[in-house]
C-alpha cells in the first residue's frame, strides 16, 4: 500500500476536509528574506522575515523623523538665541547627520548585521556614549557657572 500524499496535509482535529498549505520554501522577494541566519535572529526561527522588514523601516524613519526635527530645532535656536559656541551645535548635526546615514547605509546594504548583537552592542554604546558626554558636559558648566556666579553678578 502507498503513502497517501493528501494524509500528510491534512490537519488533524480540524475535520476530514480541512487542509493545511505548505509554506513556500522559494524567496520571492529579497527584502523579505530573514536579516540574520540561524542564532542571530529570533525572527528568522518564527519565520517572519515580513515583521522583521517592516521593523528595520522603522528604525530608518525614526531615525530620519529624529534628525528632521533636530534640524529644525537647530535652525530655530540659530535664528532665535545663537549659542556662543556654535562649533557644539554643529558637531552635534555632523553626529546626527553620520549615524542616520550610516543607520540607512547598513539596513540597505547589510540588514543581517542590523538585526545582530553587533549592531545593537554599537547602537546602544554610542547612545550611552552621547548621553554621558552630554550630562558631563553639563555638569562640568554647572560647576564652572556656580564658582563664577558671585563675580558674574558683581560684573552685571
Amino acid at each position: 500500500m502507498g503513502t497517501d500524499r493528501g494524509a500528510a496535509l491534512r490537519s488533524p482535529g480540524f475535520g476530514r476536509d480541512t487542509i493545511q498549505r505548505p509554506i513556500p520554501t522559494s524567496k520571492a522577494h529579497p527584502a523579505l528574506e530573514p536579516l540574520a541566519s540561524g542564532s542571530m535572529s529570533s525572527f528568522s526561527k518564527r519565520g517572519s522575515p515580513e515583521l522583521e522588514a517592516t521593523l528595520r523601516r522603522m528604525v530608518v524613519v525614526f531615525r530620519f523623523l529624529g534628525l528632521i526635527w533636530m534640524l529644525i530645532l537647530v535652525a530655530v535656536t540659530m535664528v532665535a538665541n545663537p549659542p556662543p559656541r556654535t562649533w557644539i551645535v554643529w558637531g552635534a548635526v555632523a553626529l546626527a547627520v553620520v549615524w542616520t546615514f550610516l543607520t540607512w547605509l547598513v539596513a540597505k546594504t547589510r540588514p543581517g548585521f542590523m538585526a545582530g548583537w553587533w549592531w545593537f552592542t554599537f547602537d546602544s554604546l554610542a547612545m550611552l556614549a552621547i548621553g554621558a558626554a552630554s550630562i558631563a558636559f553639563f555638569l562640568f558648566a554647572y560647576f564652572i557657572f556656580d564658582r563664577l556666579r558671585d563675580t558674574f553678578a558683581e560684573e552685571v
